[in-house]
């Protein structure tokens, strides 16, 4: 979580920690992020955060994934849910075009 939000500031980070429910003070998360992590993170929220593309709401983080698409992680995890439903819906439609298949080659067999 630190990696990904790095851009955004320690007193961010330990923000964003204590609404997840671990309660971690601001200084905790920037030396626990130099010490054994190698990161050297700003005070406050650096430049080139964008809003996302779906809602708006939150900050797209250019240094994660879904900020690279240009969505927030909120909004990147519900599109990939969508993917995978869509993804699953091929696949259950593909298994019954096949199944459909083999079953007219056979009985087009019993019928010869």
């Amino acid at each position: 979580m630190v990696r990904q939000h790095r851009e955004d500031g320690y007193l961010m980070i330990s923000e964003l920690m204590r609404g997840r429910g671990l309660d971690r003070s601001p200084e905790a998360v920037k030396v626990h992020a130099r010490k054994h992590m190698g990161l050297k993170l700003p005070k406050y929220p650096t430049g080139g955060l964008k809003p996302c593309i779906q809602c708006g709401r939150f900050a797209a983080r250019p240094s994660t994934q879904a900020g690279r698409a240009g969505f927030c992680p909120s909004c990147w995890d519900k599109r990939k849910t969508e993917a995978y439903a869509e993804g699953t819906e091929e696949l259950r439609a593909k298994r019954a075009y096949d199944n459909e298949r083999k079953l007219r080659k056979t009985i087009k067999r019993k019928l010869r």
